[in-house]
């Protein structure tokens, strides 16, 4: 798990719940972890398929999970096709993917990125952050 600063990452800004307290944000944050790897690697989405099914099994429950893209163009055609053949993105209830914008240079382009999203996800998986 990564330490996390409410004011850092401007939750109390955007929140449409009001203000965090230090209780429910420490609550939230407890959940909340990053994993540094080699897009490249298979092993790496193996890796992160059985952290989160060790999660849910020690939470006891199945959690939602969500794949926030960041990345260069090109990287989205690397890590995306690996999340889906790792399984990772299969439960339509529970899996999603936040793409960052910008989303290509242009409407040809933005196409091309979206080709891999719709081989592995549905619509109701994707989410792009406003431009």
């Amino acid at each position: 798990m990564i330490g996390l600063d409410v004011q850092e990452l401007r939750v109390d800004e955007f929140s449409q719940r009001g203000r965090s307290t230090g209780d429910a944000w420490s609550s939230f944050a407890a959940h909340v972890s990053y994993l540094a790897a080699d897009f490249g690697d298979p092993a790496t989405f193996k890796a992160l398929g059985d952290r989160l099914a060790a999660q849910d099994k020690e939470w006891g429950a199945l959690s939602s999970h969500v794949v926030y893209q960041a990345t260069l163009p090109a990287v989205v055609e690397l890590i995306v096709p690996q999340l889906g053949q790792g399984d990772l993105l299969r439960d339509r209830e529970r899996c999603r993917i936040v793409m960052e914008k910008p989303f290509g240079r242009d409407l040809a382009s933005a196409l091309e990125l979206n080709r891999p999203l719709m081989t592995v996800l549905e619509e109701s998986q994707i989410y792009q952050t406003p431009a």
